[in-house]
């Protein structure tokens, strides 16, 4: 399990271990899980139906890793993404796409129902580099990551890219920003069936967005914006979430699948305010407990909780951690120096909680699960 010196991940059938540095998390996924994590070291590692594994240091197997970065493989429908000081890449399986980012830039492909971002001091994009790419992802995967210049993409099920899909529609980009939104069962900082056009740069369109903030707005199951110096409010549709940011902060929030986004020094709220608010989703609604002024997926002073879908579990957060949970479409996002993230498989299972959940001690800047 995890500490200061070293944590553990387990996975599917088998479970491997990973060894890990000593500001290093860790975790895997089943089938449909998503995993990140990020900090100035960091290893990640995520195992498919036959659970791989990833060693790193001078003689990595399958990846290679640098000094202070580590990578990770994925199985079938297993997506992961690392960030750190040093570039981290992430390899996937057979439905999985891989993309390598530049030094202060992370990216993650996706799987059958992945979602996965993540940031930090600098930005963590989407197969991003110095002027920003692009990703694809398979057949529900939303990708999304923030920060001060962050750049967003996803695809349908044929794997569209940037401006591209089934009917998708182009959106355009300033220059340190670029967004998509794509395919059928396409969540989170994309739209659904029609697929909704996400406004960026100087000229924004449908969401307006602050100086180096992108927005989104989805389609009937799922809204989500984030602004910059004022909060946009996005209207959403019968199911719709609506989520204001603050200075340097991106949001989100969705419908039946859930999903997480978080943010480096900003913070991430999802509907924040003093007292405390909530967030509801769906089918069945997420409620999440905030602090002070941080209710987010994904916070760093504050406390970051969240609660996932059918289930509706919850899972505490230490000062510095990130967690997150899922439903059937499991998203996973940390944030932070020092993120541990958790999601779930199928079951929708979530950090300390679920049928078959694994429960994972955390300490004060380390906190990691993986799920049965």
């Amino acid at each position: 399990m995890p500490g200061e010196a070293s944590d553990v991940v387990t996975s599917g059938a088998a479970a491997d271990v990973v060894p890990s540095g000593d500001t290093a998390e860790v975790l895997m996924s089943r089938e449909a899980v998503d995993v990140l994590a990020s900090g100035e070291a960091l290893d990640v590692v995520t195992s498919g139906e036959t659970a791989d594994v990833v060693t790193s240091g001078e003689a990595a197997d399958v990846v290679m890793c640098g000094d202070t970065v580590d990578v990770l493989m994925s199985g079938e429908a297993v997506d992961v993404l690392t960030s750190g000081q040093a570039v981290d890449v992430v390899m996937s399986g057979e439905a999985v796409d891989v993309l390598m980012s530049g030094d202060t830039v992370d990216v993650l492909m996706s799987g059958e129902a992945v979602d996965v971002l993540t940031s930090g001091q600098a930005v963590d994009v989407v197969m991003s580099g110095e002027a920003s790419d692009v990703v694809t992802s398979g057949e529900a995967v939303e990708v999304i990551a923030s920060g001060k210049a962050v750049d967003v993409v996803t695809t349908g099920e044929a794997g569209d890219v940037l401006i591209s899909g089934a009917a998708a529609d182009v959106v355009p980009s300033g220059e340190p920003v670029d967004v998509l939104a794509s395919g059928d069962p396409v969540d989170v900082l994309m739209s659904g069936e029609a697929v909704d056009v996400l406004a960026s740069g100087e000229a924004p369109d449908v969401v307006p967005c602050g100086d180096a903030v992108e927005v989104v707005t989805s389609g009937g199951v799922v809204d989500v914006v984030a602004s910059g110096g004022a909060a946009d409010m996005v209207p959403s549709g019968d199911d719709v979430d609506v989520v204001t940011s603050g200075d340097t902060v991106d949001v989100v929030s969705s419908g039946e699948a859930i999903e997480v986004l978080a943010s480096g020094k900003g913070v991430d709220v999802v509907m924040p305010g003093e007292a405390g608010d909530v967030v509801t989703s769906g089918a069945a609604a997420d409620v999440v407990p905030s602090g002070d002024t941080a209710v987010v997926v994904t916070s760093r002073g504050a406390v970051d909780v969240v609660s996932s879908g059918e289930a509706d579990d919850v899972v505490p957060s230490g000062n510095t951690v990130d967690v997150v949970m899922s439903g059937k479409a499991v998203e996973v996002l940390a944030s932070g120096k020092v993120v541990d993230v958790v999601m779930s498989g199928e079951a929708g299972d979530v950090l300390i909680s679920g049928a078959a959940a694994d429960v994972v001690p955390c300490g004060d800047t380390a906190d990691m699960v993986t799920s049965g």
